[in-house]
């Protein structure tokens, strides 16, 4: 009829050489009307009872087919990730603005600012690099701490519990400058002038913040439409993706391991080799952008990158005006110093590149140019915060963290508290120690905005010291009293909450959770709790500062138990780590035992995630044949499969390994599936038909208490053939060697027996038991009358 019919299909084994082996009948619930079958069409195969020699073979495809649960994406269809929420619902995709080799930028709307974002959602891959994500974390955090016109403003960044990394931008509504150059050409050095000190503006703001773009190029250069003081319309130049995408593609020579990134194009010499960058790698690219828009086209070009990254160590760029003659002398001698092959020859900074710039423009022009921004700052580590614009500073945030609460022999005569030369973050942190609640209170009764934001600045420093004392339980505080602030009222950018939510992020930061999780792993007991708080509450970051405890701790045994249990109390946010760290252990090229331990501690970790594609990895430690291992891998691969890891449980005991077939007969106990077709394989291995070690027929045995209903009778009978003596079988005598009132392997399996018959039987096999007692030398005896009794 029109009508299909809907029948269920249960795996019974693994796949073989007639195909895969199931059980079919038909569905108890089946809808009775549905939408007709449409008609085969040309390329599906109908299936067929497979005969003689043309039985049919499991291809590659049929194989790719079957693991893939759902539709499958289609290159035309729509965007799986349209209309999906990120950061916990905060952020609604709307729209794909484009793809690149990193990823895909999309336009979202961010649900509590009320205002349309750019998000950038990273590759799959990248989810897969346990090293990348740590990185990420920390290069992500960095970024969200700039802020300046000219920086492409980082607003959210984090991991889902699927892995998917993401970061959230403010969204420009502009121009790229590889599109002003593909439509233009060569600019007049008037406009190359504007556009490049606006670039060297951001860049020295980042700089002076110790962070390294390391891929500028035009595609990286933003103009969006803007208004000056006097509201005339200006572009406005944004410097987009500072370093958090970067990954490892380019291998630096064919002799070596190393690796680069960035662009060849666009890259300094010392880049190409490798080597640790500073500022002056970004003044080389942005000699390179200042070269490419006099000009119309870049220095270097070729179709293999490795040549290009040996031009740009070895071979002098043409001068500017040999390809352009109209190019002005001054911006020409401007370009070549910025592409000196040595960094030492070079503009020494950003600052000193813009200056050069800046010297070029007539008095109408610099008239005309937007006003200055912010110059270099001293480096981050002695950098302090600027005083607030406001002139009714509190007196006790400027005369000393600690001053109001310090003993008065602490005290100079200026009013400012002695100590041995501490730094910012070493005086705020004695003062978060000895008093944290009253600090914050003081600070939460700010009502100014940019004084409540400056105090907030002061703490930051502090929480590195904080973390790197072990002082979890003055961070629990700080924390959750931030926490507290940030939901408190609106959430509009520049407000007292957005602020503490902005100084939150600071325990994202992997250095910080990884001390943090030290003291969780091996601190002393009072602060574990704190600890684990801390971590929890940074989500997917602490958990990567949880592994990196971890492996650096990996000597001391004591610390797994407080891992695993730290671990699982992340729930689906420890996945992206977990299973990261599981592909990456498990290509290891000579494993350890302290190689395993870490498996064995994240197998055990694995949330209840039904992730189809991860659990090829968790496959691959089932034949591992280390029973800790093993063991783990079975319970997780049942976590990410459930009733589909039935077949595969199955094969499990096939395996001549008995560490393999124990896992396996666990694993189908925790899924019920001792039924008819499992008993017999238990059978065999309990009467020895195949090769069996007494630990493998003792779980075998327990199994069977476990059978299902169509399996009880045929379990019953085998437990009572096992457990019943040969007729004139001799008396039992203890095991050569064994020591007196010992059990031996062979007693195990024999109580296993009787203790499954009795589960499954009652009160029907009590003679049974009773009988063999009886025929049984001690400890044996007393231990099956124990089960009698009990």
């Amino acid at each position: 009829s029109a009508e299909p019919v809907f029948y269920l299909a249960e795996p019974l084994g693994p796949p073989n050489e007639d195909g895969f082996p199931l059980r079919v009948k038909t569905m108890p619930d089946a809808p009775k009307r549905a939408r007709p079958v449409a008609p085969l069409t040309q390329g599906v195969v109908r299936p067929r009872r497979a005969t003689g020699t043309n039985a049919p073979t499991l291809s590659a495809s049929h194989t790719k087919d079957l693991s893939h649960v759902g539709p499958m994406p289609t290159e035309d269809g729509p965007d799986p990730l349209i209309g999906h929420a990120l950061a916990g619902g905060k952020l609604v995709i709307e729209e794909i603005i484009g793809r690149g080799g990193v990823g895909a930028v999309y336009k979202a709307r961010h649900r509590e600012l009320r205002m349309p974002v750019a998000v950038k959602v990273l590759r799959e891959s990248f989810q897969r690099d346990l090293e990348f994500c740590k990185r990420f974390y920390a290069e992500a955090l960095a970024a969200s701490r700039l802020d300046h016109p000219n920086i492409t403003r980082v607003i959210d960044f984090g991991q889902e519990p699927d892995g998917q990394l993401y970061f959230a931008m403010e969204f420009l509504d502009g121009v790229e400058l590889r599109s002003v150059i593909d439509t233009e050409r060569a600019l007049p050095a008037g406009r190359i002038v504007q556009v490049m000190m606006q670039v060297c503006a951001g860049l020295s703001h980042a700089h002076a913040r110790g962070i390294v773009h390391r891929d500028i190029k035009p595609e990286n250069l933003v103009l969006v439409p803007g208004q000056d003081d006097d509201g005339k319309p200006i572009q406005i130049v944004k410097v987009c993706d500072f370093g958090i995408a970067q990954h490892r593609a380019l291998p630096i020579t064919n002799q070596t391991d190393g690796y680069i990134s960035g662009t060849p194009e666009y890259m300094s010499p010392e880049q190409c080799r490798g080597d640790d960058l500073d500022a002056r790698s970004d003044v080389y690219s942005c000699g390179v952008i200042l070269y490419e828009l006099a000009t119309g086209q870049v220095p270097f070009t070729s179709d293999r990158p490795e040549s290009i990254l040996n031009k740009q160590q070895f071979t002098p760029a043409l001068p500017p005006s040999k390809i352009n003659p109209n190019v002005d002398p001054l911006l020409e001698k401007i370009i070549m110093k910025a592409l000196a092959k040595e960094r030492d020859e070079r503009q020494k900074s950003m600052r000193e590149l813009r200056a050069e710039l800046r010297e070029l423009l007539d008095p109408i022009l610099v008239e005309a140019s937007p006003p200055p921004v912010s110059v270099e700052a001293p480096p981050a580590s002695v950098r302090r915060p600027p005083p607030p614009p406001s002139n009714e500073q509190p007196a006790w945030l400027e005369r000393g963290p600690v001053y109001a609460t310090a003993p008065e022999s602490q005290r100079a005569s200026s009013g400012h508290l002695v100590a041995e030369s501490p730094s910012a973050g070493d005086e705020m942190a004695d003062a978060l120690a000895i008093n944290a609640s009253a600090w914050l209170q003081r600070i939460a009764q700010i009502t100014d905005r940019q004084q409540f934001a400056h105090a907030l600045a002061k703490v930051e420093p502090a929480f590195r010291v904080l973390a790197a004392r072990g002082d979890v339980r003055t961070l629990w505080t700080v924390s959750s009293t931030l926490h507290g602030m940030a939901l408190h009222g609106t959430q509009a950018v520049g407000s007292r909450a957005w602020s503490a939510a902005q100084v939150l992020r600071v325990f994202e930061d992997p250095a910080i959770l990884t001390q943090v999780a030290e003291q969780l792993l091996s601190g002393p007991e009072e602060s574990r709790d704190q600890a684990k708080r801390l971590l929890v509450h940074a989500g997917v970051a602490g958990a990567y500062g949880l592994y990196g405890a971890r492996v650096k701790l990996a000597q001391d045994p004591n610390i797994r138990p407080a891992f695993v249990a730290a671990l699982k109390d992340f729930g689906p946010k420890a996945w992206p780590v977990v299973r990261a760290s599981l592909e990456k252990i498990i290509v290891t090229a000579e494993p350890n035992s302290a190689t395993f331990e870490l498996a064995e501690d994240l197998l055990l970790c694995v949330p209840l995630v039904g992730d189809e594609s991860a659990g090829h990895v968790v496959v691959k430690y089932l034949r591992v044949n280390v029973s800790g291992v093993c063991r783990a891998a079975t319970a997780a691969i049942l976590k990410l499969w459930a009733e589909r890891a039935k077949p595969l449980l199955v094969g499990m005991l096939q395996s001549k390994d008995d560490v393999v077939r124990i896992a396996g007969i666990a694993g189908l106990r925790q899924l019920d599936a001792i039924d008819e077709h499992i008993v017999p394989r238990l059978h065999a291995i309990l009467t020895r038909r195949i090769p069996a070690g007494e630990e493998l027929r003792a779980a075998a045995a327990v199994a069977l208490a476990h059978a299902t209903a169509s399996a009880r009778q045929p379990a019953e009978s085998l437990l009572a053939q096992l457990l019943t003596p040969p007729r004139n079988a001799p008396p039992e005598r203890p095991e050569v060697g064994a020591p007196p009132g010992t059990l031996s392997k062979e007693d195990a399996v024999v109580i296993a027996v009787a203790r499954s018959l009795l589960t499954l039987g009652g009160k029907a096999y009590r003679g049974l038991v009773a009988e063999r007692a009886e025929r049984s030398m001690e400890p044996l005896r007393s231990q099956l009358r124990r089960l009698l009794t009990a």
